[in-house]
């Protein structure tokens, strides 16, 4: 949960320092979907890092959407969740998609339907 929670408020300040005014997150857990709408009782392990992204968040000067999707729905950033945890430093900008996730990419273009596994 710390994790996806760090990611979040990075990918917000990222948004922000980038001036986009219009910003839909999208997280494949629930809980951390739940913590950041209030729709759930905050974590005291993690009051920091929600405060931060919270305060984010409602900034008067951009709209963000947080939302769930099923990891299935979100299979690029799984995979490149998964290729960063090789990486020693902290964020990787690609200039072009890497080749790890183009086949994720043609299907997702070509309208390829994932079946959510139980």
């Amino acid at each position: 949960m710390k994790a996806e929670i760090r990611a979040v408020l990075q990918g917000l300040q990222l948004a922000k320092r980038m001036e986009i005014r219009k910003l839909w997150v999208q997280l494949d857990s629930i809980v951390v979907v739940g913590t950041l709408t209030k729709k759930v009782s905050w974590c005291l392990e993690h009051t920091g890092l929600l405060h931060q992204c919270k305060a984010l968040i409602e900034g008067n000067d951009w709209e963000v959407r947080v939302s769930h999707c099923y990891r299935e729905a979100n299979r690029v950033a799984d995979r490149l969740a998964n290729m960063g945890i090789r990486f020693d430093s902290g964020t990787v900008f690609y200039s072009s998609p890497p080749m790890k996730i183009k086949d994720i990419l043609l299907a997702d273009g070509g309208g390829t339907y994932w079946p959510q596994h139980d």
